[in-house]
């Protein structure tokens, strides 16, 4: 028996750009296509869709809008498998749409971003270069992952509330590596070499096993609430980690961190925050901390330029050296050595 041409292939080719998707189903490019001044060029007007670029190029020209554009209300929209790049817009947007998935896709060269997706989306295996703005955005309760921003006029990562970045890197951005909002988790990435901070996330995050390092300024820089575990941060000409209050800081690596600058591996400027078995190496200083009442435990220093700078009351460990170690009992010790 003979298969029917919609069963050979179940999916509806695009011929022509700009185009309009009024029916849900799957599409997909038959060629590289060149966009038109004034438009986007594929406008997504209905819930459903999957488009697969096919390993095809949709280009923007001068006065075009967006290479991908998803209407408002809509959801569970799919694009994988091509390049967008030089819209005058965004590569795609689909930030008015909710339940995507963007993967596998290349944005460059786009003057309002690489690519920005809605609510509960998940982008995976994205890339974004040289975009304005920012590189990759996603809305409240995202994943992003195995992705990457480099070199963009603005921010590399950026996700609303409730999001998970992973396994994600962001370089050489003139603004921050990585921006997610509150209540989010950020799990082994890289921020290196970025204009601004390497992670500037909002409150009541989690933030582990990532690297933050050459940044121009700090680290990795959290609002309160947050969590930063064994993370390396080194040479930032910034500083290493900020916090404000009620932070945890365990089992991070700072080094190098304005070593020839004026600030601290870790700073902290609130209270209620723990700071505990970090190892400290060659920083302009350790430890400075500007308000009483945190807890500083089983830190180990060594080689930084000068001395810490801590003001009021804290719960601290006894301080160990050389010449004291061996009669030192106290769990709780700080080390310098």
């Amino acid at each position: 028996m003979f298969k029917t041409l919609s069963q050979v292939e179940p999916r509806i080719p695009i011929s022509i750009v700009p185009t309009n998707i009024t029916l849900s189903g799957s599409y997909y490019l038959l060629t590289n296509f060149t966009g038109v001044s004034g438009t986007n060029g594929i406008t997504i007007t209905v819930d459903n869709v999957t488009l697969d670029l096919n390993g095809f190029a949709l280009i923007g020209v001068a006065g075009s809008s967006n290479g991908i554009f998803a209407t408002a209300s809509l959801q569970n929209i799919a694009v994988r498998n091509g390049t967008v790049r030089n819209w005058t817009r965004f590569g795609a947007d689909l930030g008015n749409a909710l339940n995507n998935q963007l993967q596998d896709l290349r944005a460059s060269n786009n003057g309002g971003g690489g690519l920005r997706s809605g609510t509960a989306s998940t982008l995976l295996r994205c890339v974004a270069t040289l975009n304005t703005t920012y590189g990759l955005y996603a809305y409240n309760g995202s994943v992003v992952k195995d992705s990457t921003a480099f070199s963009n006029t603005g921010d590399g990562i950026t996700t609303s509330f409730s999001a998970t970045i992973a396994d994600c890197s962001s370089y050489g951005n003139t603004g921050n590596g990585f921006v997610p909002g509150a209540g989010c988790h950020v799990h082994h990435c890289s921020a290196n070499g970025n204009t601004g901070l390497g992670i500037a996330s909002a409150g009541r995050c989690q933030i582990d096993e990532c690297e933050a390092s050459d940044n121009t300024q700090q680290g990795i820089w959290p609002n309160d609430g947050t969590a930063i575990r064994n993370c390396t941060v080194d040479n930032n000409s910034g500083g290493g980690i900020r916090v404000g209050n009620y932070c945890s800081l365990i089992g991070n690596m700072c080094y190098g961190n304005s070593a020839f600058g004026t600030n601290a591996a870790i700073r902290v400027t609130g209270i209620a925050n723990r700071i505990e078995a970090n190892h400290l190496v060659s920083n302009h200083r350790a430890l400075e901390i500007s308000s009483a009442g945190n807890l500083i435990i089983r830190n180990s220093s060594s080689g930084n330029s000068v001395t810490d700078s801590i003001t009021g009351t804290q719960i601290a460990g006894p301080d160990v050296n050389s010449a004291n170690i061996g009669t030192s009992s106290n769990p709780h010790a700080n080390y310098n050595f």
